[in-house]
């Protein structure tokens, strides 16, 4: 075979996700101080991500033959979300989950990126 015949083989980009930050958890802090006449009550909520790094692995394959394979590595970049003042927690789980949207749109790119300089 050729080098020109070898050219015109097309090759194949497998990916494999191997994991993604995809769960987070409620959380509620409660806080009560009793003083003789009185007592504060303080409250804490908020939304705490799994910090899980996005991993995605590849192959490329020319005519079954694999000819490079790896793993990329992106770190999760989801913060905690806290309610603010008289915000309700519907309020906040849905700015949280388009902060998420945002975030994995960005490690994609970030990984698409990573791929192209690896190859």
């Amino acid at each position: 075979m050729t080098v020109e015949q070898t050219r015109k083989i097309p090759l194949m980009l497998e990916l494999t996700i191997n994991k993604i930050p995809a769960t987070f958890s409620l959380h509620q802090d409660d806080r009560v101080y009793y003083f003789i006449l009185f007592y504060i009550n303080s409250e804490n909520i908020y939304l705490l991500p799994e910090k899980k790094e996005l991993t995605i692995g590849y192959k490329i394959t020319r005519s079954n033959s694999e000819i490079k394979t790896g793993e990329l590595t992106i770190p999760d970049q989801n913060k905690i979300q806290k309610t603010r003042f008289m915000e309700s927690m519907k309020k906040a789980t849905s700015e949280y989950l388009s902060e998420y949207d945002d975030n994995i749109r960005a490690m994609a790119k970030t990984a698409v990126d990573k791929l192209l300089t690896d190859l």
